[in-house]
């Protein structure tokens, strides 16, 4: 790739990697050039210009890019936010690495760096994170061109119609479908998927909202699997309603 400067991005890094002695290469999700991996030398001796960053927190990040792997030249604390603890910290884990998992280098996708910020907000601040999470996964397909449409019905390409039940099909949409059948959601629910606004009313549809999500995100991911579910094995145990 041609040599390129990057000046003060906004920036989360994602993943933190050691390299040789001293030296961490660090996996970050800017707002205006998307991911990039850039080695921070000298991130671990104790006089280093620039200090190892934190996860969860936003910086502005300097560096020369020649080929793939940048060298970070500065890497600037924006303001020390609150840390993330407990059950919301795996989910913070788990959505870094669902960054990781999809989105493409190089490719800038400042509505999903936005969208992560508003949920980093929400799990320092909200104690349920089920609705946040789910909102972020959501948006994280329609930025990668993968988002569900909630609007309409793919066979008949009608509106969705607030007293009808609908089902998903993975590549597909909602299709009407009987109220008696398995999987099924009202179309008051997936419209208010669409607009993102949940009532606690529609809790009893909740978990098929969400496995409904989790459905398409597991087509696109495909074979590959994702450690922080594997750590704890289903994140219904530490996603509590």
């Amino acid at each position: 790739m041609r040599r390129q400067v990057i000046t003060h991005a906004d920036t989360f890094c994602l993943h933190i990697k050691k390299y040789k002695e001293t030296s961490a290469i660090l996996d970050c999700f800017t707002k205006e050039h998307g991911r990039l991996d850039v080695v921070g030398k000298g991130l671990y001796r104790h006089k280093s210009r620039n200090a190892l960053p934190e996860y969860f927190q936003e910086y502005k990040l300097s560096s020369i890019n020649r080929t793939d792997l940048g060298t970070l030249t500065e890497l600037e604390l924006v303001r020390l936010e609150e840390k993330i603890l407990g059950q919301a910290w795996l989910v913070a884990c788990y959505a870094n690495e669902l960054l990781i998992k999809f989105i493409p280098r190089f490719e800038p996708l400042p509505e999903l760096y936005m969208a992560y910020i508003s949920l980093l907000d929400d799990l320092r601040h909200d104690t349920n994170h089920q609705i946040s999470l789910l909102w972020f996964e959501k948006r994280l397909l329609d930025s990668l061109g993968y988002g569900i449409n909630f609007l309409y019905d793919s066979d008949s390409g009608e509106f969705i119609e607030v007293e009808k039940f609908y089902e998903y099909k993975v590549n597909r949409g909602f299709k009407i479908s009987h109220a008696q059948a398995k999987f099924v959601l009202p179309g008051y629910v997936v419209l208010a998927l669409a607009h993102e606004t949940w009532h606690e009313s529609y809790n009893d549809y909740f978990d098929l909202a969400k496995r409904t999500v989790r459905i398409a995100l597991k087509n696109q991911l495909g074979e590959n699997t994702l450690s922080t579910v594997a750590v704890v094995n289903d994140l219904n145990h530490f996603i509590k309603k």
